[in-house]
């Protein structure tokens, strides 16, 4: 595509139900979606799941701004190229869901091509809290990008163990481990990814999409948004924020969840899936 190669999964199914787009976190990939995919596809969805540039497989762009816009088009060019496949695109609409970063370029995506999205949901949003002075001002140094040259499998955990409230779960711990040898992967096979993340840290709209949410409320786009309830990596405090400002939200709270418990705990997995299809059903 214009910025380089995208790589994704994608699952055809009934081509008379909307495509659901999966857009996953700041330094994921889009197979972490593959288990709700195949959920979905049992269903009748097609289900389209992309790397953001820079990660998993797509190509790196660490010279462009790594910002919404740049994924926002992204994702559209990509789209641009399912449409072959599906003429009926404008008739049938996508749905959207977001994890994360993910999450806040869905947002935007809602905002930007409403007319195509016909339902979307965040799963723990970027975008609506401000960082404290310090971390401004630490970003501002580019401190980020001189702490990465220095990246160590103890420092890798100590930042992933923070996206967990229930630490000591084995299954998390397990799940830890394997990030941080997948990160270490990336840091050595992918020679784009750290200056990605880098460029993303710099450049993303972290705190200042209260306007896109603005316009969602105003098309009345549905929106239903899940945030744990022990989340200190996007503050909780977010979902306040969105239910003030859209009126056409549904929200679910998942109990003792930290930023990315619920890819690993089992019951609160299955809430998340079995909740997001139902939306997608109804």
């Amino acid at each position: 595509m214009s910025d380089g190669r995208t790589h994704y999964h994608f699952f055809k199914g009934k081509r008379n139900k909307p495509i659901i787009v999966c857009l996953h976190g700041i330094s994921s990939k889009g197979t972490s979606w593959l288990d709700f995919a195949k959920l979905c596809n049992k269903q009748g969805y097609s289900v389209l799941c992309p790397d953001f540039y820079g990660r998993g497989f797509s190509d790196a762009v660490p010279k462009e701004r790594n910002n919404i816009h740049l994924f926002t088009t992204q994702i559209a060019e990509l789209l641009t190229q399912i449409y072959s496949l599906y003429p009926i695109l404008p008739q049938i609409g996508i749905y959207l869901i977001g994890m994360s970063m993910g999450g806040a370029v869905a947002a935007e995506f809602t905002r930007i091509y409403t007319k195509l999205v016909r339902k979307t949901i965040l799963i723990a949003p970027a975008g609506l809290i401000k960082h404290p002075p310090i971390v401004n001002l630490a970003i501002s140094l580019g401190l980020h990008k001189l702490l990465s040259k220095f990246i160590t499998r103890s420092r890798i955990k100590q930042q992933l163990t923070k996206s967990f409230y229930n630490k000591s779960n084995p299954k998390i711990q397990d799940y830890i481990s394997y990030l941080v040898e997948e990160t270490l992967s990336w840091k050595k096979n992918h020679k784009g990814h750290i200056l990605s993340i880098n460029s993303t840290i710099s450049n993303f709209e972290f705190t200042k999409l209260l306007d896109t949410y603005k316009v969602i409320n105003k098309n009345n786009t549905p929106l239903f948004v899940i945030w744990g309830d022990k989340d200190v990596i996007c503050s909780f405090t977010g979902l306040d924020i969105i239910k003030n400002t859209v009126s056409n939200v549904k929200t679910l709270v998942l109990k003792d969840c930290g930023h990315l418990d619920f890819w690993v705990i089992p019951k609160l997995k299955k809430k998340v899936y079995t909740s997001s299809l139902d939306f997608f059903n109804s």
